[in-house]
C-alpha cells in the first residue's frame, strides 16, 4: 500500500515505528538525538506536483554495549 508523504496513513506508520523503537530500547537518531524523525527537505518542484517543503525519516540508534561508540543506525522506509 502506497502512503503518500502527509496523508493519514502516511503519519501513522511514521508514528508506529517510532513507537516500536522506543518500545525495544533504541535511541532517538534525529534531530541532534531528541527525536526519531530526521526532517529533509525535499527536491525543489513546483507546488502543484510536490506540494510537501519536507519529509521524514525515522531513525534510531543502537549502541554497542562493550564499545559505546560503535553504533548500529536503524531506519525504516515507510511509504
Amino acid at each position: 500500500l502506497f502512503r503518500s508523504i502527509s496523508s493519514a496513513g502516511h503519519d501513522r506508520a511514521r508514528d508506529y515505528i517510532a513507537q516500536a523503537l522506543a518500545a525495544r530500547g533504541i535511541e532517538r537518531g534525529g534531530a541532534g538525538g531528541t527525536s526519531y524523525l530526521h526532517t529533509y527537505p525535499t527536491a525543489p518542484q513546483p507546488e502543484y506536483l510536490y506540494p510537501y517543503p519536507n519529509g521524514f525519516n525515522v531513525v534510531g540508534v543502537h549502541r554497542g554495549a562493550v564499545a559505546p561508540s560503535e553504533m548500529v543506525v536503524v531506519s525504516a522506509h515507510y511509504d
